[in-house]
């Protein structure tokens, strides 16, 4: 809207100022009509009027129309920046994590198939599902969760106590006859394995008694990549313990450990968690259940049909093993030591049972709320709820920073050409009418080439001297001498040199083929919309009996008249449209 507003003005103080310096007493340069036109026509015509020094004024506003669009754009978004803003948000959460899982919480005891077979609850089933598929941790139905914020929290983990290493020696060499070219039948070497079993939390009590258990990782793994070197076992015990979470949740109520190492991660206390056979809920059955299929694994060397080959069960044999180093390739390399990954998914596990039993809980909770034991859903409720938990929520904003001696910059020249062309449209109305003393106009003009065609013609296209002469004596065409006119008649005939006997045929032609038949009767000071209005006019006529006869609108063409050799527009007239009148330049053709 600005840019057609702006064009409009531009346009209308043009038109306004090339018709006031033609008005200019003593007249104005012919050429200057021009650099008039071409100072208006944009950048580039602007700079060649304003280095001939021609329509200094029109040029220069111009030129600051063109500076001030091109450049506003940006020299304001210079002075514009963007600055990220960091900050943290101090608050409290209330968050339905179990601090520990409940004993008998996770599955029930399958009596038909022993005491290693746990039938899963649904809660406990969607939790393993959920961390088989690496689904985000959720915590929902959070009344108000924070965003972007740092906690820490309590949850179900596994403390690591009592690991103990020890080595075995093996030289697959000894095991090989280099002559015979054979492996020793009786030869079996295991070189990776992790075996997960119950264990006793008290000395000297076996598997089998009521006392509070755990779980044991065995892992012995081939960790040199030479034939002959020692198989590294390590021996940790999995204590189920109340671990301390740092976490981190996104505006999802998605939450995340701040930590990829289970190291950070720090123990609050250990919980009791009974085997299977004591009661017929359950919670380590069910997790050993998981846990057991879910790791163990074995990569053992073997006597094959004339070499020696490996047998491979579970994924972990594959997972870790790593390709023998150049020079060893009849040594099977070596294998890297699960153990941080193991424990890694214990505690991506422990949090998500935590989450889990603690939505089961809390439902049950407002069961009892709703049936009116208010007394026992309040104790649930605190066994579920962490309650002020306090978090740092990190937060980022967005703000704009204005450097002002570059924005005042950007705004003089955003207006700079507005406000050229608002200065010359006020002048060209009032400014020479105040100050100069400039009648103005009178009427509105515009650049239409019919309303400057009139206007040249209106004039009778002669000079001032010429005519003057012409006032006495009248130029006959037919016998080449001049006889004197009658005071007051107008003329409106251009002036030629021609030979005496072309000047009938010449002026019939001329007649025909200019605008002078098409302009007579026209007033010299028609507007252009007035002049289409007087050639309209002259398409319809009336016949004798008082209707109108339509008549074609005569028609323009450029092109090289033949009979004068010139390149000019001629006027067709009625009867003449099939006719070839002038026709198109030749390449290259000197007019």
């Amino acid at each position: 809207m600005t840019n057609s507003l702006m064009l409009l003005a531009f346009t209308n103080a043009w038109v306004t100022m090339f018709w006031l310096q033609a008005m200019k007493p003593g007249g104005v340069p012919i050429t200057d009509l021009h650099y008039h036109t071409q100072g208006a026509m944009g950048l580039t015509g602007a700079l060649s009027a304003l280095l001939k020094r021609r329509s200094v004024g029109i040029s220069l506003v111009c030129i600051m129309i063109a500076v001030s669009s091109i450049a506003r754009g940006p020299l304001i978004q210079r002075a514009v920046s963007v600055q990220t803003l960091e900050f943290s948000v101090n608050g409290t959460i209330d968050l339905p994590i179990m601090r520990g899982l409940t004993d008998g919480w996770g599955g029930r005891y399958n009596e038909h198939s022993g005491s290693n077979m746990a039938l899963f609850d649904e809660g406990f089933s969607q939790a393993i599902r959920d961390f088989q598929a690496k689904t985000p941790i959720h915590i929902p139905g959070l009344a108000q969760p924070c965003e972007n914020c740092s906690f820490t929290v309590n949850g179900f983990g596994f403390d690591v106590i009592n690991c103990a290493e020890e080595t075995t020696p093996y030289n697959i060499y000894e095991q090989w006859n280099a002559r015979e070219g054979y492996t020793k039948f009786d030869f079996t070497a295991t070189f990776y394995e992790v075996n997960i079993t119950w264990a006793s939390l008290r000395p000297n009590e076996d598997i089998w008694d009521i006392g509070p258990k755990g779980l044991e990782t065995r892992i012995l793994r081939k960790a040199e990549p030479d034939c002959k070197g020692e198989t590294i076992t390590r021996v940790c015990f999995f204590n189920p313990s109340r671990m301390e979470y740092k976490l981190f949740m996104d505006k999802g109520s998605n939450v995340t450990f701040q930590s990829s190492d289970w190291k950070s991660d720090v123990v609050v206390e250990n919980i009791t968690l009974f085997p299977p056979f004591r009661n017929a809920t359950n919670t380590l059955l069910p997790l050993y259940n998981f846990i057991k299929p879910q790791f163990e694994a074995r990569a053992m060397l073997y006597e094959g049909v004339g070499d020696h080959d490996m047998s491979y069960s579970g994924l972990g044999g594959y997972l870790y093993h790593r390709k023998p180093a150049p020079g060893t390739k009849r040594c099977w390399g070596t294998w890297e030591d699960p153990f941080d990954d193991i424990m890694n998914s214990f505690r991506d596990l422990g949090l998500r049972l935590s989450i889990r039993e603690a939505m089961e809980k809390k439902e049950e909770a407002e069961n009892l709320k709703v049936m009116g034991n208010v007394t026992d859903a309040d104790v649930l409720m605190d066994k579920v709820m962490q309650k002020g938990v306090e978090f740092v929520s990190n937060q980022a904003s967005l703000r704009y920073v204005v450097d002002n001696g570059k924005l005042w910059l950007g705004l003089g020249v955003s207006v700079m050409g507005p406000l050229a062309t608002l200065i010359l449209l006020l002048w060209q109305w009032w400014g020479r009418a105040m100050f100069m003393g400039s009648p103005g106009l009178g009427r509105t003009f515009s650049m239409s080439p019919l309303e400057i065609a009139n206007a040249f013609f209106g004039g009778g296209g002669v000079s001032v001297a010429r005519k003057r002469a012409m006032m006495s004596t009248s130029y006959s065409p037919g016998s080449g001498s001049e006889s004197t006119s009658k005071a007051g008649s107008s003329l409106a005939v251009v002036v030629m040199e021609v030979d005496q006997g072309d000047h009938h045929n010449l002026n019939q032609q001329q007649h025909t083929h200019t605008l002078t038949p098409i302009l007579t009767g026209c007033s010299s000071n028609s507007s252009a919309s007035q002049i289409v209005k007087h050639i309209r006019r002259r398409t319809v006529a009336m016949n004798g009996k008082g209707g109108l006869i339509r008549n074609k609108e005569p028609r323009v063409q450029y092109g090289v008249d033949e009979s004068s050799g010139r390149l000019a527009f001629v006027v067709i007239e009625r009867g003449e449209e099939g006719e070839t009148v002038v026709r198109p330049p030749k390449r290259k053709e000197m007019l």
